[in-house]
Protein backbone atom coordinates (compact mmCIF):
# COMPACT_ATOMS: atom_id res chain seq x y z
CA UNK A 1 0.00 0.00 0.00
CA UNK A 2 1.68 3.39 -1.23
CA UNK A 3 1.25 6.38 1.31
CA UNK A 4 1.24 8.71 -1.56
CA UNK A 5 -2.24 7.82 -2.10
CA UNK A 6 -3.99 8.98 0.00
CA UNK A 7 -7.06 10.81 -1.33
CA UNK A 8 -9.83 12.98 0.25
CA UNK A 9 -11.72 10.27 1.00
CA UNK A 10 -10.04 7.14 1.28
CA UNK A 11 -7.10 8.16 3.96
CA UNK A 12 -9.10 6.55 7.28
CA UNK A 13 -8.01 3.11 5.02
CA UNK A 14 -4.29 3.62 5.45
CA UNK A 15 -4.54 3.75 9.03
CA UNK A 16 -4.57 1.01 11.65
CA UNK A 17 -5.85 3.11 14.92
CA UNK A 18 -3.79 1.86 18.50
CA UNK A 19 -5.44 1.25 21.42
CA UNK A 20 -3.73 -0.36 24.51
CA UNK A 21 -5.77 -0.85 27.64
CA UNK A 22 -6.27 -2.82 30.77
CA UNK A 23 -9.88 -4.37 30.36
CA UNK A 24 -12.47 -2.59 27.72
CA UNK A 25 -14.47 -0.60 30.52
CA UNK A 26 -16.88 2.41 29.46
CA UNK A 27 -14.03 4.78 28.44
CA UNK A 28 -12.93 2.53 26.20
CA UNK A 29 -15.72 1.83 24.68
CA UNK A 30 -16.06 5.28 23.61
CA UNK A 31 -12.98 5.79 22.18
CA UNK A 32 -13.20 2.68 20.32
CA UNK A 33 -16.42 4.17 19.38
CA UNK A 34 -15.86 7.64 18.66
CA UNK A 35 -12.52 6.58 16.58
CA UNK A 36 -15.03 4.03 14.19
CA UNK A 37 -17.52 6.63 13.60
CA UNK A 38 -14.76 9.34 12.89
CA UNK A 39 -12.90 7.40 10.64
CA UNK A 40 -14.96 4.77 9.67
CA UNK A 41 -12.63 3.05 6.83
CA UNK A 42 -9.83 2.71 9.66
CA UNK A 43 -8.83 -0.63 11.26
CA UNK A 44 -8.84 -0.38 15.15
CA UNK A 45 -6.90 -2.72 17.34
CA UNK A 46 -8.45 -2.86 20.91
CA UNK A 47 -5.29 -4.56 22.71
CA UNK A 48 -6.76 -5.74 26.75
CA UNK A 49 -4.98 -7.92 29.23
CA UNK A 50 -8.24 -9.18 29.16
CA UNK A 51 -11.15 -10.77 26.75
CA UNK A 52 -13.91 -8.48 25.87
CA UNK A 53 -16.40 -11.12 27.75
CA UNK A 54 -19.59 -8.65 27.80
CA UNK A 55 -18.90 -8.02 23.83
CA UNK A 56 -18.91 -4.48 24.28
CA UNK A 57 -17.32 -4.24 21.28
CA UNK A 58 -18.41 -6.65 19.00
CA UNK A 59 -21.08 -3.97 17.24
CA UNK A 60 -18.50 -1.95 15.62
CA UNK A 61 -17.11 -2.53 12.40
CA UNK A 62 -13.18 -2.24 11.97
CA UNK A 63 -12.82 -3.14 15.63
CA UNK A 64 -10.42 -6.06 16.42
CA UNK A 65 -9.65 -6.89 20.16
CA UNK A 66 -6.67 -8.37 20.71
CA UNK A 67 -5.59 -10.86 24.31
CA UNK A 68 -2.41 -9.43 25.23
CA UNK A 69 -2.45 -10.45 29.01
CA UNK A 70 -0.10 -8.29 31.54
CA UNK A 71 2.49 -6.84 29.21
CA UNK A 72 3.66 -3.47 29.22
CA UNK A 73 2.22 -0.92 26.92
CA UNK A 74 4.45 -0.80 24.53
CA UNK A 75 5.04 -4.43 23.83
CA UNK A 76 0.98 -3.83 23.07
CA UNK A 77 1.81 -1.06 20.67
CA UNK A 78 4.46 -3.00 19.31
CA UNK A 79 2.05 -6.07 18.77
CA UNK A 80 -0.37 -3.93 16.93
CA UNK A 81 2.35 -2.69 14.83
CA UNK A 82 3.28 -5.82 13.63
CA UNK A 83 -0.58 -6.51 13.26
CA UNK A 84 -1.31 -4.58 10.45
CA UNK A 85 -0.12 -3.83 6.85
CA UNK A 86 -1.50 -0.12 6.75
CA UNK A 87 0.87 2.23 6.08
CA UNK A 88 -0.03 4.41 9.07
CA UNK A 89 -0.25 3.75 13.40
CA UNK A 90 -2.47 6.16 14.75
CA UNK A 91 -1.93 6.08 18.54
CA UNK A 92 -4.50 6.80 20.86
CA UNK A 93 -5.09 6.23 24.88
CA UNK A 94 -8.04 4.26 26.14
CA UNK A 95 -9.14 7.07 27.88
CA UNK A 96 -8.82 9.84 25.05
CA UNK A 97 -11.06 10.98 22.22
CA UNK A 98 -10.45 12.29 18.89
CA UNK A 99 -12.12 15.21 17.75
CA UNK A 100 -12.95 15.65 13.96
CA UNK A 101 -10.36 16.04 11.36
CA UNK A 102 -8.07 14.05 13.97
CA UNK A 103 -6.76 11.20 11.43
CA UNK A 104 -7.22 13.13 8.02
CA UNK A 105 -5.67 15.95 9.27
CA UNK A 106 -2.54 14.02 10.99
CA UNK A 107 -2.01 11.73 7.10
CA UNK A 108 -2.44 15.07 5.57
CA UNK A 109 0.67 16.63 7.17
CA UNK A 110 2.51 12.91 6.55
CA UNK A 111 2.15 12.93 2.99
CA UNK A 112 2.94 16.37 2.62
CA UNK A 113 6.14 16.20 3.87
CA UNK A 114 7.88 13.12 3.86
CA UNK A 115 10.54 13.97 6.11
CA UNK A 116 7.59 14.03 8.75
CA UNK A 117 7.97 10.23 10.82
CA UNK A 118 5.11 11.06 13.05
CA UNK A 119 2.61 13.91 14.03
CA UNK A 120 0.54 14.74 16.88
CA UNK A 121 -0.89 17.33 18.53
CA UNK A 122 -2.59 18.74 21.85
CA UNK A 123 -4.40 16.38 23.82
CA UNK A 124 -6.92 18.54 26.21
CA UNK A 125 -8.67 18.00 29.31
CA UNK A 126 -12.55 17.79 28.63
CA UNK A 127 -14.06 20.69 29.76
CA UNK A 128 -17.26 18.81 31.74
CA UNK A 129 -14.71 17.18 34.26
CA UNK A 130 -15.08 16.18 37.88
CA UNK A 131 -13.48 18.72 40.20
CA UNK A 132 -10.06 16.60 41.05
CA UNK A 133 -9.87 15.60 37.12
CA UNK A 134 -10.50 19.70 36.24
CA UNK A 135 -7.52 20.76 39.26
CA UNK A 136 -5.14 18.56 37.44
CA UNK A 137 -5.97 19.45 33.96
CA UNK A 138 -5.31 23.05 34.62
CA UNK A 139 -2.16 22.28 36.64
CA UNK A 140 -0.54 20.36 33.26
CA UNK A 141 -0.84 23.80 31.11
CA UNK A 142 1.60 25.25 33.31
CA UNK A 143 5.67 24.91 32.60
CA UNK A 144 6.06 24.43 36.38
CA UNK A 145 4.66 20.75 35.83
CA UNK A 146 4.96 20.26 31.86
CA UNK A 147 8.09 21.83 31.39
CA UNK A 148 9.08 22.69 28.24
CA UNK A 149 6.41 20.79 27.43
CA UNK A 150 3.02 22.52 27.14
CA UNK A 151 2.66 22.79 24.16
CA UNK A 152 1.10 19.07 24.81
CA UNK A 153 -1.59 20.76 26.51
CA UNK A 154 -2.61 23.96 24.74
CA UNK A 155 -3.07 25.35 21.25
CA UNK A 156 -0.16 26.43 19.85
CA UNK A 157 0.85 27.18 16.18
CA UNK A 158 2.42 24.25 14.00
CA UNK A 159 5.76 23.30 15.31
CA UNK A 160 8.67 20.52 14.90
CA UNK A 161 9.41 19.24 18.32
CA UNK A 162 11.10 17.01 20.13
CA UNK A 163 8.89 14.31 21.30
CA UNK A 164 4.71 13.83 21.81
CA UNK A 165 2.76 11.80 23.79
CA UNK A 166 1.71 8.62 22.39
CA UNK A 167 -1.95 9.15 23.69
CA UNK A 168 -1.60 11.27 20.34
CA UNK A 169 0.59 9.66 17.97
CA UNK A 170 0.31 8.97 14.50
CA UNK A 171 3.57 7.53 12.93
CA UNK A 172 4.64 5.55 9.70
CA UNK A 173 4.68 1.78 10.24
CA UNK A 174 7.84 1.46 8.54
CA UNK A 175 9.74 3.57 10.21
CA UNK A 176 8.26 2.85 13.73
CA UNK A 177 9.28 -0.63 12.77
CA UNK A 178 12.87 -0.25 11.37
CA UNK A 179 13.95 1.52 14.44
CA UNK A 180 12.59 -1.10 16.79
CA UNK A 181 9.11 0.25 17.96
CA UNK A 182 8.93 0.77 21.71
CA UNK A 183 10.85 0.06 24.57
CA UNK A 184 9.33 -2.50 25.97
CA UNK A 185 11.12 -2.56 29.05
CA UNK A 186 10.08 0.61 29.76
CA UNK A 187 6.90 1.08 32.33
CA UNK A 188 6.64 4.80 31.58
CA UNK A 189 8.61 7.43 29.33
CA UNK A 190 8.58 4.76 26.70
CA UNK A 191 7.04 7.32 23.74
CA UNK A 192 10.13 10.16 24.84
CA UNK A 193 12.44 7.61 24.40
CA UNK A 194 10.66 6.15 21.32
CA UNK A 195 10.58 10.04 19.87
CA UNK A 196 14.64 10.30 20.79
CA UNK A 197 15.17 7.58 18.52
CA UNK A 198 13.47 8.42 15.91
CA UNK A 199 14.82 11.70 15.82
CA UNK A 200 18.39 10.37 16.09
CA UNK A 201 17.65 8.17 12.90
CA UNK A 202 16.51 11.46 10.97
CA UNK A 203 13.45 11.99 11.17
CA UNK A 204 11.08 14.87 12.30
CA UNK A 205 7.79 15.56 14.83
CA UNK A 206 5.25 17.89 13.93
CA UNK A 207 3.27 19.37 16.69
CA UNK A 208 -0.21 19.71 14.73
CA UNK A 209 -2.63 22.18 16.18
CA UNK A 210 -5.46 20.18 13.84
CA UNK A 211 -4.40 16.91 15.00
CA UNK A 212 -6.73 16.86 18.56
CA UNK A 213 -7.99 14.55 20.92
CA UNK A 214 -9.80 15.50 24.46
CA UNK A 215 -7.75 12.94 26.99
CA UNK A 216 -9.47 12.37 30.58
CA UNK A 217 -7.30 14.11 33.50
CA UNK A 218 -6.69 11.72 36.64
CA UNK A 219 -7.95 13.00 39.59
CA UNK A 220 -5.66 13.81 42.80
CA UNK A 221 -5.24 10.46 44.16
CA UNK A 222 -4.43 8.76 40.39
CA UNK A 223 -2.17 12.01 39.78
CA UNK A 224 0.32 11.64 42.33
CA UNK A 225 0.64 7.74 41.84
CA UNK A 226 1.45 8.52 37.82
CA UNK A 227 3.74 11.24 38.68
CA UNK A 228 5.90 8.88 41.26
CA UNK A 229 5.44 6.46 38.36
CA UNK A 230 6.80 8.99 36.56
CA UNK A 231 10.01 9.99 37.96
CA UNK A 232 11.05 6.17 38.63
CA UNK A 233 11.64 6.10 34.88
CA UNK A 234 13.77 8.79 34.92
CA UNK A 235 17.08 6.89 35.70
CA UNK A 236 15.92 4.12 32.99
CA UNK A 237 15.58 7.01 30.42
CA UNK A 238 19.13 8.84 31.31
CA UNK A 239 20.82 5.52 31.63
CA UNK A 240 19.59 4.80 28.28
CA UNK A 241 21.68 8.00 26.96
CA UNK A 242 19.25 9.08 24.19
CA UNK A 243 19.07 12.70 23.56
CA UNK A 244 17.18 14.01 26.59
CA UNK A 245 17.23 17.17 28.12
CA UNK A 246 19.12 15.83 31.43
CA UNK A 247 18.53 19.26 33.27
CA UNK A 248 14.39 18.76 32.79
CA UNK A 249 14.03 15.27 33.66
CA UNK A 250 16.54 15.72 36.82
CA UNK A 251 14.71 19.04 38.13
CA UNK A 252 11.79 17.27 39.77
CA UNK A 253 14.75 15.75 42.04
CA UNK A 254 16.69 18.45 42.64
CA UNK A 255 13.97 20.39 43.86
CA UNK A 256 13.20 17.63 46.55
CA UNK A 257 16.92 17.54 47.52
CA UNK A 258 16.41 20.75 47.90
CA UNK A 259 13.27 20.88 50.29
CA UNK A 260 14.82 18.34 52.38
CA UNK A 261 18.26 20.33 52.44
CA UNK A 262 16.14 23.20 54.45
CA UNK A 263 17.08 21.39 58.00
CA UNK A 264 20.43 22.40 57.40
CA UNK A 265 19.17 25.91 58.16
CA UNK A 266 18.91 24.93 61.51
CA UNK A 267 22.78 24.60 62.22
CA UNK A 268 23.31 27.15 59.00
CA UNK A 269 21.64 30.26 59.33
CA UNK A 270 23.08 32.04 56.26
CA UNK A 271 21.23 28.39 53.95
CA UNK A 272 18.29 28.65 56.17
CA UNK A 273 17.58 32.34 55.09
CA UNK A 274 18.53 31.60 51.70
CA UNK A 275 16.17 28.34 51.58
CA UNK A 276 13.11 30.54 53.08
CA UNK A 277 14.16 33.27 50.41
CA UNK A 278 13.41 30.49 47.98
CA UNK A 279 10.41 28.05 48.85
CA UNK A 280 8.51 31.87 49.76
CA UNK A 281 9.27 33.18 46.32
CA UNK A 282 8.62 29.10 44.94
CA UNK A 283 4.89 29.52 46.69
CA UNK A 284 4.42 32.79 45.02
CA UNK A 285 5.27 31.25 41.45
CA UNK A 286 2.74 28.62 42.65
CA UNK A 287 0.20 31.13 43.15
CA UNK A 288 0.67 33.26 40.54
CA UNK A 289 0.39 29.83 38.00
CA UNK A 290 -2.87 28.51 39.67
CA UNK A 291 -4.76 31.95 39.20
CA UNK A 292 -3.25 32.48 35.71
CA UNK A 293 -4.36 28.55 34.75
CA UNK A 294 -7.96 28.10 37.03
CA UNK A 295 -10.66 28.15 34.84
CA UNK A 296 -12.38 29.45 38.13
CA UNK A 297 -11.81 31.52 40.81
CA UNK A 298 -12.81 28.98 43.32
CA UNK A 299 -10.75 26.35 41.58
CA UNK A 300 -7.08 28.23 42.57
CA UNK A 301 -6.61 26.39 45.85
CA UNK A 302 -7.41 22.58 44.42
CA UNK A 303 -5.19 24.14 41.16
CA UNK A 304 -2.41 25.36 43.83
CA UNK A 305 -2.08 21.39 45.34
CA UNK A 306 -1.90 19.44 42.16
CA UNK A 307 0.72 22.06 40.63
CA UNK A 308 2.71 21.51 43.97
CA UNK A 309 2.39 17.52 43.33
CA UNK A 310 2.90 17.76 40.03
CA UNK A 311 6.33 19.47 41.28
CA UNK A 312 7.39 16.96 44.05
CA UNK A 313 6.39 13.64 42.96
CA UNK A 314 8.09 13.40 40.42
CA UNK A 315 11.15 13.67 42.44
CA UNK A 316 10.44 11.63 45.01
CA UNK A 317 10.05 8.83 42.49
CA UNK A 318 13.29 9.04 40.90
CA UNK A 319 15.15 9.28 44.18
CA UNK A 320 13.03 6.51 45.52
CA UNK A 321 13.74 4.56 42.34
CA UNK A 322 18.05 5.50 42.77
CA UNK A 323 17.34 4.59 46.49
CA UNK A 324 16.37 1.05 45.47
CA UNK A 325 12.53 1.46 46.56
CA UNK A 326 9.68 1.40 43.70
CA UNK A 327 11.08 -1.72 42.32
CA UNK A 328 7.87 -2.91 41.19
CA UNK A 329 6.07 0.27 39.71
CA UNK A 330 3.50 -1.74 38.24
CA UNK A 331 2.21 -1.91 41.49
CA UNK A 332 2.07 1.79 42.15
CA UNK A 333 0.50 2.75 38.87
CA UNK A 334 0.00 1.09 35.26
CA UNK A 335 -0.12 4.00 32.36
CA UNK A 336 -2.38 2.38 30.07
CA UNK A 337 -4.88 2.86 33.46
Amino acid sequence: MNESSAGAGAVDHLASVVIPCIEVDPLTVRCATDCAALSPGSEIQVLSDFPDTEGRLTHLAGVKTVVTGKVTIAAKRNLAARSTDRPYLAFIDSDAYPLPGWLPNAIAHLDREPALWAVGGPNLSPTDCPLGERYVGCALKSPLVSGKWTYRKTIKPARQVDDLPSCNLIVRRKRFLEIGGMDEALITGEDMEFCARLRAAGGNILYAPDVLVHHKARNLRSFIAQRLTYGTSVPGLLLRRRNFDFLALSLPAIFVLFVISGSAGLFWPVYGHLWLTVMALYVVALGIEAVRHSDRAVDVPGVFLALFLGNIMPGIGTLGRLAGCFRDTKKIYRNDQ
